[in-house]
Protein backbone atom coordinates (compact mmCIF):
# COMPACT_ATOMS: atom_id res chain seq x y z
CA UNK A 1 0.00 0.00 0.00
CA UNK A 2 1.33 3.47 -0.73
CA UNK A 3 0.28 5.96 1.49
CA UNK A 4 -0.85 9.35 -0.21
CA UNK A 5 -1.33 11.52 2.27
CA UNK A 6 -1.32 15.45 1.17
CA UNK A 7 -0.40 14.45 -2.72
CA UNK A 8 -1.34 17.28 -5.13
CA UNK A 9 -0.05 18.70 -8.55
CA UNK A 10 0.08 21.97 -10.32
CA UNK A 11 -3.90 21.27 -11.73
CA UNK A 12 -5.23 19.26 -9.50
CA UNK A 13 -5.67 18.26 -5.30
CA UNK A 14 -6.28 14.63 -4.08
CA UNK A 15 -8.06 14.62 -0.96
CA UNK A 16 -7.55 10.68 -0.37
CA UNK A 17 -5.37 9.84 2.49
CA UNK A 18 -4.75 6.23 1.68
CA UNK A 19 -4.41 4.19 -1.63
CA UNK A 20 -3.24 0.90 -2.63
CA UNK A 21 -0.94 1.48 -5.61
CA UNK A 22 -2.39 -0.28 -8.95
CA UNK A 23 -6.36 0.36 -8.04
CA UNK A 24 -7.53 3.38 -9.28
CA UNK A 25 -10.28 5.92 -7.51
CA UNK A 26 -12.31 8.49 -8.80
CA UNK A 27 -11.81 12.35 -8.87
CA UNK A 28 -14.77 14.33 -10.01
CA UNK A 29 -15.67 11.78 -12.75
CA UNK A 30 -12.16 11.35 -14.27
CA UNK A 31 -9.72 8.61 -12.74
CA UNK A 32 -6.97 9.57 -11.42
CA UNK A 33 -4.20 8.15 -13.88
CA UNK A 34 -5.61 9.91 -16.50
CA UNK A 35 -5.25 13.76 -14.48
CA UNK A 36 -1.69 12.10 -14.12
CA UNK A 37 -1.08 11.48 -17.25
CA UNK A 38 -2.76 14.60 -18.73
CA UNK A 39 -0.07 16.53 -15.72
CA UNK A 40 3.04 14.60 -16.63
CA UNK A 41 2.04 15.22 -20.73
CA UNK A 42 1.59 18.82 -20.29
CA UNK A 43 4.70 19.89 -17.72
CA UNK A 44 6.91 16.97 -19.44
CA UNK A 45 5.84 17.70 -23.02
CA UNK A 46 5.55 13.77 -23.86
CA UNK A 47 3.45 12.23 -26.18
CA UNK A 48 1.33 9.02 -26.12
CA UNK A 49 4.48 7.59 -28.10
CA UNK A 50 7.05 8.53 -25.58
CA UNK A 51 4.71 7.74 -22.18
CA UNK A 52 4.22 3.91 -24.12
CA UNK A 53 7.98 3.90 -24.73
CA UNK A 54 8.81 4.25 -20.79
CA UNK A 55 6.14 2.04 -19.58
CA UNK A 56 6.86 -0.75 -22.06
CA UNK A 57 3.31 -0.77 -23.38
CA UNK A 58 1.61 0.04 -26.58
CA UNK A 59 -0.09 3.33 -27.04
CA UNK A 60 -3.69 1.78 -26.94
CA UNK A 61 -2.62 1.18 -23.28
CA UNK A 62 -1.77 3.92 -22.63
CA UNK A 63 -5.22 5.80 -24.43
CA UNK A 64 -7.34 3.14 -21.99
CA UNK A 65 -5.15 4.39 -18.81
CA UNK A 66 -6.67 7.67 -20.19
CA UNK A 67 -10.37 6.41 -20.29
CA UNK A 68 -10.75 5.01 -16.96
CA UNK A 69 -8.67 1.02 -17.58
CA UNK A 70 -6.98 -0.11 -14.62
CA UNK A 71 -3.03 -0.15 -14.43
CA UNK A 72 -0.84 -3.16 -13.56
CA UNK A 73 0.73 -2.43 -9.68
CA UNK A 74 4.28 -1.96 -11.68
CA UNK A 75 2.65 0.76 -14.06
CA UNK A 76 1.02 2.36 -11.02
CA UNK A 77 3.77 2.62 -9.05
CA UNK A 78 6.10 3.94 -12.00
CA UNK A 79 3.23 7.00 -13.10
CA UNK A 80 3.31 7.93 -9.19
CA UNK A 81 7.17 8.37 -9.91
CA UNK A 82 6.38 10.16 -13.13
CA UNK A 83 3.68 12.28 -11.04
CA UNK A 84 6.30 12.95 -8.25
CA UNK A 85 9.10 14.48 -11.19
CA UNK A 86 6.46 16.25 -12.88
CA UNK A 87 5.60 18.24 -9.05
CA UNK A 88 9.34 18.41 -8.74
CA UNK A 89 9.80 20.82 -12.29
CA UNK A 90 6.39 22.45 -11.37
CA UNK A 91 7.72 23.22 -7.37
CA UNK A 92 11.50 24.13 -8.97
CA UNK A 93 9.92 26.68 -11.72
CA UNK A 94 11.84 24.75 -14.79
CA UNK A 95 10.43 24.42 -18.08
CA UNK A 96 11.02 21.15 -19.14
CA UNK A 97 11.66 20.48 -23.17
CA UNK A 98 11.65 16.78 -23.78
CA UNK A 99 15.18 17.05 -25.13
CA UNK A 100 16.23 17.40 -21.62
CA UNK A 101 14.67 14.12 -20.15
CA UNK A 102 16.87 12.36 -22.90
CA UNK A 103 20.03 14.26 -21.58
CA UNK A 104 22.65 11.83 -19.73
CA UNK A 105 22.94 13.04 -16.04
CA UNK A 106 24.96 10.97 -13.59
CA UNK A 107 25.88 7.51 -14.02
CA UNK A 108 25.00 7.66 -17.86
CA UNK A 109 21.59 7.81 -18.01
CA UNK A 110 19.00 10.05 -19.01
CA UNK A 111 15.75 11.05 -16.92
CA UNK A 112 13.28 8.56 -19.40
CA UNK A 113 16.04 5.75 -19.05
CA UNK A 114 15.77 5.57 -14.92
CA UNK A 115 11.69 5.44 -15.59
CA UNK A 116 12.06 2.68 -17.78
CA UNK A 117 14.61 0.80 -15.81
CA UNK A 118 12.99 1.28 -12.07
CA UNK A 119 15.81 3.64 -11.16
CA UNK A 120 15.37 5.92 -8.51
CA UNK A 121 13.60 8.55 -10.51
CA UNK A 122 12.96 11.08 -7.67
CA UNK A 123 16.96 11.53 -7.42
CA UNK A 124 17.46 11.41 -10.84
CA UNK A 125 15.23 14.11 -11.09
CA UNK A 126 16.62 16.54 -8.50
CA UNK A 127 19.54 15.90 -10.64
CA UNK A 128 18.46 16.99 -13.45
CA UNK A 129 16.81 20.05 -11.71
CA UNK A 130 20.05 20.88 -9.96
CA UNK A 131 21.87 20.91 -13.24
CA UNK A 132 19.29 22.91 -15.58
CA UNK A 133 19.19 25.91 -12.12
CA UNK A 134 22.89 25.86 -12.44
CA UNK A 135 23.17 26.42 -16.43
CA UNK A 136 20.09 29.18 -16.51
CA UNK A 137 21.84 31.01 -13.58
CA UNK A 138 25.31 30.88 -15.66
CA UNK A 139 23.41 31.78 -18.68
CA UNK A 140 21.92 34.43 -16.76
CA UNK A 141 25.62 35.87 -14.83
CA UNK A 142 27.11 35.80 -18.71
CA UNK A 143 24.30 37.73 -20.26
CA UNK A 144 24.65 40.36 -17.00
CA UNK A 145 28.95 40.17 -18.07
CA UNK A 146 28.26 40.78 -21.61
CA UNK A 147 24.95 43.05 -21.41
CA UNK A 148 28.05 46.72 -21.30
CA UNK A 149 29.47 45.40 -24.58
CA UNK A 150 28.68 46.99 -28.05
CA UNK A 151 27.31 44.89 -30.49
CA UNK A 152 29.69 43.55 -33.27
CA UNK A 153 30.19 46.13 -36.44
CA UNK A 154 30.26 43.43 -38.49
CA UNK A 155 27.43 43.07 -40.50
CA UNK A 156 25.61 39.36 -41.09
CA UNK A 157 27.39 39.41 -44.93
CA UNK A 158 30.13 40.02 -43.71
CA UNK A 159 30.90 36.51 -41.95
CA UNK A 160 32.32 33.91 -44.48
CA UNK A 161 34.19 36.80 -46.77
CA UNK A 162 37.88 36.97 -47.20
CA UNK A 163 39.46 39.37 -45.01
CA UNK A 164 43.01 39.02 -47.77
CA UNK A 165 42.98 39.54 -50.57
CA UNK A 166 43.00 36.09 -52.53
CA UNK A 167 44.17 37.70 -55.91
CA UNK A 168 47.71 38.30 -55.60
Amino acid sequence: MALLTGVATANWSLSVTQVSVGQQFAIGGATASSKEIAHIRKVMRLSVSELAGIFGVSRQAVHDWINGEALSKRNAERLFALTQAADMFCQAGVEIAPQMLRRKISGGKSLIESFRDGSDAVVMTLKLIETLTREARQRQLLAERLAGREASSLANLDFGSPHLSEES
